[in-house]
């Protein structure tokens, strides 16, 4: 039985670099020890620790220090040492160095800094199984990094050759290519399946696997049809054999990077059938972390009579365990964001989908062909609820403009006093509450498209100003003095008659031919009966799914009662209905029955009640009796008062808001 060689390396202070070899069974450290290793370090013990010899491995015992004694970072008083650990006495610390030599010999090894590539033997072979945490791993770069001499041209303090360097920095410039090359990545199997193909051809691995954990928190392979049977030939000691996942698992598990030099004689794994079947060389395995949580691991090993891994090929798996995480958890956000995005456009395109086939909707339809491509501005006209912002999103969607945002502003719903800041922007000071910086509705459609809902709506002196916006591509916020060019396709809507508000003085001329560009009329729902239907089968699918109900069917007598109402209140009226008699009837089809007069006819002001007069003949104190009146006969439904008095609900809110009319609980 032969023991094996041991050095202490200097890594800081005074003597940094001077090696001291471990003779003898027991070796004192400290200040001024007795017979051992001196350390002129003020911060250590006079005699700190003792390193005794195990049989053939060390271990480390602090003999009551003032400060204490760290063994990779962390306080011990005893321990076993391994190779490449760190010691720290006092403000000193050492690297131990171990490896094999055999009675007779000098040190072995492929290179005279490579001691752990020395593997072999028998009695006194290295441990079956190694293990390499994050924290030693950074440690080891560290300290290889304090002991490269410059111009790395001969061997260093340490013991690190030439051709040690020349491979680490192989693996480096690997490691940055394969970082850059993960962002070119599509899916999270791509990035896995290009992790190992490039696992496999730097350490010559014959088989390289990626796990993650699956929701019932077992190890799976990804991508799972490319987990690789044996790859090599049968023959003597070899046969075709599945991964073994014992490795993976302690890796993950323990969050340590582990190698396996021969797992047929190691306890832990000896008793895996894959292991038990032969063939297996070697393994090593390293986790792929999510933060401080693991999610998966990189296996990798030999087949046949291939050499076994090393030590240094460990910390290579380790450190490309590390940087493939990076990636993993930038391509899982990046997957994320993709199915999100995906299911935020399949519920666009289905909630914002134009329904019907009727002549006069696909003369409309026919427009929005022609007219999205263009940057031209356009003139939405028709009554209110039918679905002027459905069309101006069609428009958008068809424009080159598609990918930008789609900005919308309900001209009517915003307190005239505060719409330019809505608009365009504010600056800080700008007004009472203005605390900040604020961009507006068209630096945030840059690029897109703006909707401007019942732009009749808008005040005097904000007209001039997006007048003066439109011609010169250019806002201004408000309090400032700098203009802030802007790229905006604008889309306008007006339920009420643009023209006759200009011949009326109360919408610019000059500002009406500027938006009226292109234009086309929306007609209402009861010029294409036709379409009730199809909108009808549309609402309840979406209804049905928002409340968690089954799609009820619409029988004839309802569809044909439905068809002949004149829905004053267009399609909003329509979807208002439904809403209201899918919630209220639990049947699985709909009857005529189901759709009294009560629901589809809008009571008359005569159905008001007896009501006197409010005692003011001003303006504002009728409107705001009317809009009292209206709420009360509607039942407090905004969208049927609304639907009542000939404005949209955003009208209603701003007016509510106005006069100080709560609502209703």
């Amino acid at each position: 039985m032969t023991g094996r060689a041991a050095w202490l390396v200097v890594l800081t202070g005074p003597g940094q670099g001077t090696r001291h070899p471990l003779d003898g069974k027991e070796v004192p450290i400290g200040r001024s020890p007795p017979g051992g290793i001196t350390l002129p370090d003020t911060k250590a013990s006079r005699h700190h620790v003792t390193l005794a010899r195990d049989g053939a491995s060390w271990r480390v015992r602090d003999e009551g220090s003032r400060n204490g004694t760290r063994l990779n970072g962390k306080a011990v008083r005893e321990a076993a040492l391994t190779h490449l650990d760190i010691l720290e006495v006092g403000s000193t610390r050492l690297r131990f160095l171990s490896e094999e030599a055999p009675a007779g010999a000098g040190v072995a090894g492929e290179g005279a800094g490579e001691p752990d590539d020395a593997l072999g033997g028998t009695d006194d072979a290295p441990p079956i199984t190694e293990t390499l945490d994050s924290t030693q791993l950074r440690l080891l770069r560290r300290e290889r990094e304090a002991s490269v001499p410059a111009g790395g041209e001969r061997e260093g303090a340490a013991g690190i050759s030439t051709e040690a360097l020349r491979q680490a920095h192989e693996r480096l410039v690997e490691l940055v290519d394969f970082a850059r090359t993960a962002a070119s990545c599509a899916t999270t199997a791509d990035l896995l399946r290009l992790a190992c193909a490039r696992v496999r051809e730097l350490l010559s691995a014959d088989r390289v696997v990626a796990f993650l954990r699956s929701p019932d928190g077992t190890l799976q392979p990804v991508p799972a049809e490319e987990v690789p049977a044996s790859p090599v030939p049968e023959g003597p000691g070899v046969r075709p054999q599945p991964v073994p996942r014992g490795i993976v698992e302690r890796a993950v598990s323990q969050r340590v990077a582990v190698l396996s030099r021969r797992p047929e004689s190691d306890d832990r794994f000896a008793d895996r059938p894959s292991v038990a079947l032969g063939g297996l060389s070697t393994a090593m395995a390293a986790p792929l972390m999510r933060g401080d949580v693991p999610r998966g691991g990189l296996y990798a090993d030999r087949l046949g009579s291939a050499e076994a891994f090393t030590r240094s090929e460990l910390e290579f798996l380790m450190a490309f365990g590390a940087v493939a995480s990076d990636a993993l958890r930038a391509q899982e956000e990046l997957d994320r964001m993709s199915r999100e995005v995906d299911h935020f456009a399949r519920d666009a395109e289905r909630r914002f989908r134009i329904v019907g086939d009727s002549p006069r909707l696909r003369e409309v339809l026919a427009f929005v062909d022609r007219a999205g491509p263009t940057d031209a501005p356009i003139l939405l006209t028709g009554e209110s609820g039918t679905g002027k912002e459905l069309v101006a999103r069609a428009i958008h969607s068809a424009s080159r403009r598609a990918r930008f945002p789609f900005e919308v502003v309900s001209c009517g719903a915003i307190v005239p006093d505060l719409i330019e800041g809505e608009l365009f922007g504010h600056v800080r000071g700008a007004f009472t509450g203005a605390v900040e910086d604020r961009a507006g509705r068209f630096e945030a459609a840059s690029g897109g498209t703006l909707f401007l809902d019942e732009v009749g709506d808008l005040p005097a002196p904000c007209q001039a100003t997006l007048l003066r916006a439109l011609e010169h591509a250019c806002i201004r916020r408000v309090g400032d003095t700098a203009e802030r060019p802007v790229d905006v396709r604008l889309v306008s809507a007006s339920r009420n008659d643009l023209l006759a508000a200009v011949k009326e003085g109360r919408f610019r001329e000059d500002l009406f031919y500027r938006l009226h560009v292109l234009s086309v009329t929306l007609p209402p729902l009861r010029e294409r009966p036709e379409d009730v239907g199809p909108l009808a089968e549309h609402f309840l699918r979406l209804l049905a799914a928002e409340i968690g109900r089954p799609v009820p069917a619409l029988e004839p007598s309802a569809l044909e009662r439905l068809r002949r109402h004149p829905w004053p209140g267009n399609v909003r009226e329509l979807r208002n209905v439904l809403e209201r008699v899918l919630v209220e009837s639990p049947r699985r089809s709909l009857r005529g029955a189901d759709f009294p007069d009560a629901l589809l006819v809008p009571p008359s002001p005569d159905a008001l009640g007896p009501q006197d007069l409010p005692g003011s003949w001003k303006m504002e104190d009728l409107e705001s009796w009317h809009l009292s009146r209206a709420l009360a006969a509607a039942g407090g439904n905004k969208a049927k008062a609304a639907q009542m008095l000939g404005i949209d609900r955003s009208t209603l809110y701003a007016k509510m808001k106005k006069y100080g009319i709560e609502e209703k609980p």
